[in-house]
């Protein structure tokens, strides 16, 4: 071997896990997963509030990772998106990971709801949906944690009124993909917190019946948010996860 390939082979690529971050929720939502795992992944959590429609926002994603396939995972909004970067590259995404999150696209009253809380952030700031909306996702136990809290809080105010109008809009332009779900080939990971209100368990549970190659985990002391909630469990999961050579 000359010493070219050599040093092509010492440097051999290093795998990489994408996550996309749920609705106001930025890279500090998995600070204790990255921190684990960067031992070993590369990652990379893309900024999904610069984006109003979904498609857009998958295929900027896509063009913005250079290596030619990849670990994908998304968390609520994030899942969504993941969804669709399934569909726009399949051949891409050697395993998926689904965190709380679901198949089905927007109805009237949801859409009616969001533009509603829309409305809210401009008028009043975002800080005022925090109490109802965002912190609510918490379980109940951890909406008394204000040190939570404040990382959610933190994550919006980054994000902005602007960001979280776009951030609504890309959940609004979402196809249903339950479709999607039996195309799915790759290995797939459901991950759901056990006290998750919004992306219930039993929710969570449902889409298992129609992914190929499925495992189901419930993360305990957990609502909508378990990398911030029980990230100790959350992260040996999603280490597990990856792990396998299947």
């Amino acid at each position: 071997m000359n010493k070219v390939a050599e040093k092509k082979e010492e440097i051999k690529e290093r795998p990489l896990l994408v996550l996309c971050p749920a609705l106001l929720t930025g890279k500090e939502l998995f600070s204790k997963t990255i921190q684990t795992l960067s031992k070993t992944y590369d990652i990379f959590v893309p900024e999904l509030y610069h984006y109003q429609d979904i498609q857009e926002c998958a295929s900027k994603i896509l063009k913005s990772i250079p290596q030619t396939t990849f670990f994908l995972g998304g968390i609520s909004m994030g899942g969504y998106v993941s969804f669709e970067i399934y569909r726009q590259a399949p051949e891409r995404v050697k395993k998926l990971i689904l965190i709380d999150t679901n198949p089905f696209p927007e109805n009237f009253q949801t859409i009616d709801q969001r533009k509603k809380s829309m409305e809210k952030a401009q008028k009043s700031g975002l800080e005022a949906i925090f109490e109802k909306s965002l912190y609510k996702m918490l379980s109940a136990e951890h909406q008394q944690n204000e040190k939570m809290k404040k990382t959610l809080a933190d994550m919006a105010n980054k994000i902005g009124v602007k960001g979280y109008i776009n951030e609504q809009y890309i959940i609004i332009s979402r196809p249903s993909s339950i479709p999607t779900l039996s195309q799915i080939v790759c290995p797939t990971l459901v991950v759901c917190g056990e006290l998750d209100a919004l992306a219930t368990p039993s929710m969570m549970q449902n889409h298992t019946h129609y992914i190929r190659d499925v495992e189901n985990v419930l993360i305990p002391d957990s609502g909508h948010f378990p990398p911030l909630e029980n990230p100790k469990e959350f992260t040996a999961v999603i280490k597990s996860f990856l792990k396998k050579k299947k």
